[in-house]
C-alpha cells in the first residue's frame, strides 16, 4: 500500500485553502453560493466516492491504507476512529486529515488504463479545481500540488478529492454543480503520495476537518450513507498467470504475466489478492476442470494480524493430456465465493509468454456479431498471416492465411453467439491467442 507520506504537505493546506476562500467569495459575489448562515443544518452524507470504470472485473478494486488522525500530539500519537492506528502523525500542528484510499492489486497499471474513477460522494457546487500537476513524483514534495476537485454541499460543508491522475478531472469549472455519483477524475499520485490513491477529506462549515467514519473513537454521528467496517476482509480479485507476478517500485508498473488461456503441458500459476485479510481467516482453493470435477484443491490462513492489501499464489504444471476447455479457479473466504474462469486448449506450439505478448494485435468490437477489424503490428504489415479460430472446447473452427495490406483488415465472420479463441501465428513463428465474444 502506498507508504505513509504526508498527502497533503503544510504549504499546499495553506494554499488550498487561501485558493478555496477566494473561489467562495467570487462564487458568493456572482450569486452561486450562499452565506455561510444561510446552510442547512442538516448533515449532508457521502456514498462511496470511487467507482470501477466500464470494461473492468475485480470483485473489488481497493483498499483503506489511512484513516483520519483524531489525536494532535506529535509524535507517536496516532488515534483513528475504531481507537486503532492506521493513520499516521504530522508535525507543526497538522493531523492526517483524509481517509487514504488507495488501487490494488497493480495500481500504476490500473492507473494507466484509467481502471477506477472518482465519482461525486454528494451532489454541490465546485468550488476549486486544479490539473497539469506531475503524477509521479513518489514522494515527500512540497513544491508540486496535487490534482484535486473540491466540492461545496448544501450544508456548507466541503469535499476534497486528491491526488487526480493528471489530465483527467472533470471539464467542468469552479461554480459549476455537480450531481450525485457524477464523474470528477481518475485516481492517480499527483502531489505528495508514493502510489496512486484517493485522498478523501471532509470540512465542515467552519472548515474544521470532519472524520467521516463513526466509532468508538469518534462519537459524531456517520456522514457515509452506508458505513463499510473497519476491517472489510474481502478478495480483490483472482487471476491465472503464466509467470508469477512481478510488482516494480513506485513509479513503475508492474509485470503482471496474467493469461486466461493456456495449452495442455503449460504451468498455470492461480493467485488470489485480498484487502483487509486478518490471522486465522481460512480460503478454500479449488480448481475445477470443465466436466466439474475436482483438478486441485487445498486451503490456507496466515498467522499475520493484518494485511491491508496481500497476494498468494500455488503453481502447477498441467498434464500434456488434459481436459479442453473452459476450467474455473474458485477461492471460499469470509463467507463469500469468488471464481475466475481459463481455458485450456490443446497444444499447438503456442508460448504462454506469447500469448500474452504483443499488445498490439487487438480485435474490436469485442464483443462482436458479423465482423471484426484486427489490428497487427507494423512489422506485420504487407505479410500473411494464419488466424485460427476454436471454440470453448478447444475444436478447430477455422483456419486461413490472411495478407495484411495495413494495420488494420476488416474480416466477416460467421459464427453464432457464443465464446471463441482467435490464434495468429506470424511469419516469425509468433503466437498471440486472443478470446472472442459473438452475442
Amino acid at each position: 500500500m502506498p507508504a505513509h507520506v504526508q498527502c497533503v504537505t503544510d504549504s499546499q493546506r495553506v494554499r488550498t485553502e487561501r485558493m478555496l476562500d477566494s473561489n467562495r467569495r467570487q462564487l458568493i459575489q456572482q450569486g452561486k453560493l450562499k452565506q455561510g448562515s444561510l446552510y442547512k443544518t442538516t448533515s449532508q452524507t457521502f456514498d462511496w466516492p470511487l467507482q470501477q470504470a466500464p470494461g473492468f472485473n475485480y470483485y473489488n478494486y481497493y483498499g483503506i491504507s489511512n484513516y483520519v488522525d483524531l489525536d494532535s500530539t506529535y509524535p507517536n500519537h496516532v488515534l483513528d476512529w475504531n481507537c486503532g492506528a492506521r493513520s499516521y502523525d504530522l508535525p507543526n500542528g497538522y493531523n492526517h486529515a483524509g481517509t487514504d484510499i488507495f488501487i490494488w492489486p497493480f495500481n500504476w497499471n490500473m492507473m494507466l488504463n484509467n481502471q477506477v474513477r472518482i465519482i461525486a460522494a454528494a451532489p454541490g457546487i465546485i468550488i476549486g479545481k486544479s490539473d497539469g500537476n506531475p503524477d509521479h513524483d513518489c514522494g515527500l514534495n512540497d513544491s508540486t500540488d496535487w490534482n484535486a476537485v473540491y466540492i461545496q454541499h448544501n450544508d456548507g460543508t466541503v469535499a476534497w478529492y486528491g491526488h487526480m491522475k493528471s489530465g483527467t478531472p472533470t471539464i467542468k469549472t469552479i461554480g459549476d454543480t455537480v450531481a450525485l455519483g457524477e464523474y470528477l477524475g481518475q485516481v492517480g499520485s499527483s502531489g505528495s503520495s508514493t502510489g496512486p490513491h484517493l485522498h478523501f477529506e471532509v470540512h465542515d462549515i467552519n472548515n474544521k476537518v470532519r472524520d467521516p467514519f463513526n466509532g468508538p473513537c469518534n462519537q459524531l454521528p456517520s456522514l457515509w450513507n452506508i458505513q463499510k467496517p473497519y476491517y472489510e476482509s474481502a478478495v480483490n480479485t483472482l487471476m491465472t498467470h503464466f509467470a508469477a507476478p512481478g510488482f516494480a517500485t513506485c513509479p513503475l508498473l508492474d509485470t503482471i504475466n496474467a493469461s486466461d488461456t493456456f495449452t495442455q503441458g503449460s504451468v498455470i500459476y492461480f493467485a488470489t489478492y485480498y484487502h483487509d485479510q486478518l490471522a486465522g481467516q481460512v480460503s478454500n482453493y479449488t480448481v475445477y476442470r470443465p466436466d466439474s470435477s475436482v483438478y486441485q484443491s487445498w486451503s490456507f490462513s496466515d498467522t499475520a494480524a493484518w494485511y491491508a492489501a496481500s497476494y498468494w499464489y500455488w503453481y502447477w504444471t498441467f498434464p500434456a493430456v488434459e481436459q479442453s476447455g473452459k476450467w474455473t479457479f474458485q477461492v471460499q473466504y469470509h463467507g463469500s465465493t469468488y471464481t475466475h474462469n481459463f481455458y485450456l486448449l490443446p497444444p499447438t506450439g503456442v508460448s504462454n509468454t506469447l500469448q500474452q505478448g504483443n499488445q498490439e494485435y487487438a480485435i474490436y468490437p469485442n464483443p462482436a456479431r458479423k465482423s471484426i477489424t484486427i489490428q497487427v503490428p507494423y512489422n506485420a504489415v504487407n505479410k500473411r498471416l494464419q488466424l485460427t479460430i476454436y471454440d470453448v472446447s478447444a475444436k478447430k473452427l477455422l483456419e486461413k492465411d490472411y495478407f495484411f495490406a495495413t494495420d488494420k483488415e476488416k474480416i466477416p465472420l460467421n459464427l453464432c453467439a457464443g465464446i471463441y479463441f482467435m490464434q495468429f501465428i506470424d511469419t516469425d513463428g509468433s503466437r498471440y491467442i486472443q478470446k472472442l465474444v459473438i452475442d
